[in-house]
């Protein structure tokens, strides 16, 4: 059951709800928010006293009770399918794509683009999803990108490696 209080109850109030609860033989879990108080009652309602006329018990403390009628699991299968679907295309697939791209591109441009990768992940995620960053995430963003920038002017070309010489003896 989930069970909704109404904004601005006391603490006192929340505790005879709290009370009832436990006397009709269910486990209730808290979470307190800015405005409102919900509480999960675990417990199965074959074995226990049913929750639904609590709001009429405290109709001046509850909003709501609502019954949760599917069987409750932390992670259904249908989540366990949507990350894997979003490890093999955003992962799998992004790092294929990359590892084949590698040796077809000179080392600098690779090494900028895979810099950068991260900073474009943060720009995209306030582009098309709203988010909003933090100072922290704007100042890390701006390192990565000032890096990669004086990187990129410096005209530092990788030397070249001497082939290797063995020497036998003295």
């Amino acid at each position: 059951m989930i069970i909704i209080l109404k904004p601005g109850i006391s603490r006192k109030q929340e505790s005879s709800v709290l009370k009832e609860i436990r006397k009709r033989g269910y486990r209730p879990h808290v979470l307190r928010g800015v405005a409102r108080t919900v509480i999960g009652a675990i417990g199965d309602e074959l074995t226990h006293q049913s929750l639904e006329s609590l709001a009429m018990a405290f109709p001046q403390i509850i909003e709501s009770v609502t019954p949760i009628q599917k069987r409750y699991r932390l992670v259904s299968r249908e989540a366990h399918l949507w990350l894997l679907a979003l490890a093999l295309v955003s992962q799998v697939m992004g790092w294929l794509l990359i590892a084949t791209a590698l040796p077809r591109l000179p080392a600098v441009e690779t090494s900028v683009l895979l810099l950068v990768q991260p900073v474009f992940a943060i720009a995209w995620g306030v582009m098309f999803f709203a988010e909003h960053l933090s100072p922290v995430q704007w100042l890390g963003s701006a390192i990565v990108l000032a890096g990669v920038a004086v990187l990129s002017m410096s005209g530092v070309t990788p030397v070249a490696a001497a082939p290797a010489t063995v020497r036998h003896g003295n």
